[in-house]
């Protein structure tokens, strides 16, 4: 199986979604959009014994690394949190239990602003997410009850 026939099967089994974020940072006393933040979740897997960070909870943040790393382009600069052991809820998820990744995408310079260059890469990312059938957050979001 090819990899990214691999990595949509991965996603869509494991209920992956995704959002692209603003990220901020204060400088000169002035916030500035520095990069962005995408972030892929899943919700905790049946084989979870209830740990967050357990061998299965473990297995799916490092799937959802290697997708990210599948996606982010190499004309940018990111950083991949590591992972963290606890469950992220939201009401709009209904309080589901989740993985969250978090990458960074940014420009070479610190506290550069996004410019163009920077937002075709991340648009690049979220086509690149789209053609590998991964849903995306913010589209639920919109669609969640109140």
């Amino acid at each position: 199986m090819l990899r990214d026939e691999r990595l949509r099967a991965w996603a869509e089994e494991h209920g992956v979604a995704w959002e692209v974020s603003p990220h901020y940072e204060v400088h000169n006393h002035a916030k500035v959009q520095v990069a962005f933040d995408l972030t892929l979740a899943a919700p905790r897997s049946a084989a979870c014994t209830g740990d967050p960070g357990c061998a299965a909870c473990v297995g799916v943040w490092e799937g959802l690394k290697e997708l990210a790393l599948r996606v982010l382009p190499t004309c940018v600069r990111h950083e991949i949190d590591p992972f963290d052991a606890s469950f992220h809820f939201e009401r709009q998820t209904h309080w589901t239990p989740e993985i969250l990744l978090v990458a960074e995408i940014m420009p070479e310079g610190t506290f550069e602003p996004v410019d163009e260059a920077l937002r075709q890469c991340v648009e690049a990312v979220e086509g690149a997410l789209r053609r590998l059938d991964v849903r995306e957050r913010s589209a639920e979001r919109m669609a969640a009850p109140r």
